[in-house]
């Protein structure tokens, strides 16, 4: 009994620390190197966090276990799109991806497929992907921007309100009673 709660701990520990970590990649400044350095794993939890940061709804595939294409399916707007992360730290994602990805969407019926590669793609995804508004590849270097957005916008969403002047406060206050309506 003790064993199992035992495992539970450090699993929950582990799972703690992945989360705070995940956060860190939120807060820091990241680059394609730091990107790179983590596991594929990492990378798909990473991607789903930005899309979950961008107001998307996640379902997460894969992990461990096959995943027939789709790492993530994303919602927002009425959209619905299927993710495919590839975490490659030295080869550029080639067109077979891309056209598996398109049979992807048709057969999910989903909006648009985005496949998302550490390492960009070759010149043949990239035309092969031109041709059709069902897919969209986005970069490393693209993720980053993505990335520096959210992260700007969120900070504007946190920065601080306008505060009113005291005397403002004050005098709205010498018309009003504790319920909030006006005195006169």
């Amino acid at each position: 009994m003790w064993l199992v709660a035992f495992v539970f701990f450090i699993g929950a520990v582990c799972t703690a620390l992945f989360a705070k970590r995940r956060g860190e990649l939120f807060k820091e400044e990241v680059s394609i190197p730091t990107i790179k350095l983590l596991s594929w794993l990492q990378f798909e939890d990473f991607v789903a966090e930005l899309f979950r940061r961008r107001g998307y709804a996640v379902q997460k595939f894969g992990g461990a276990r096959p995943d027939d294409g789709i790492d993530l399916k994303v919602w927002k707007g009425g959209e619905f799109s299927i993710v495919q992360c590839k975490h490659s730290r030295f080869q550029k994602i080639g067109v077979k991806v891309v056209r598996e990805m398109l049979g992807i969407v048709v057969v999910e019926k989903a909006t648009k497929g985005i496949v998302i590669a550490t390492e960009g793609f070759t010149p043949e995804a990239l035309k092969f992907a031109s041709r059709t508004q069902q897919i969209q590849l986005i970069s490393g270097t693209d993720l980053l921007k993505v990335l520096k957005k959210v992260n700007a916008d969120e900070k504007s969403k946190t920065a601080p309100t306008a505060k009113i002047p005291v005397y403002e406060y004050l005098s709205a206050r010498a018309f009003c009673s504790r319920d909030g309506t006006r005195r006169d």
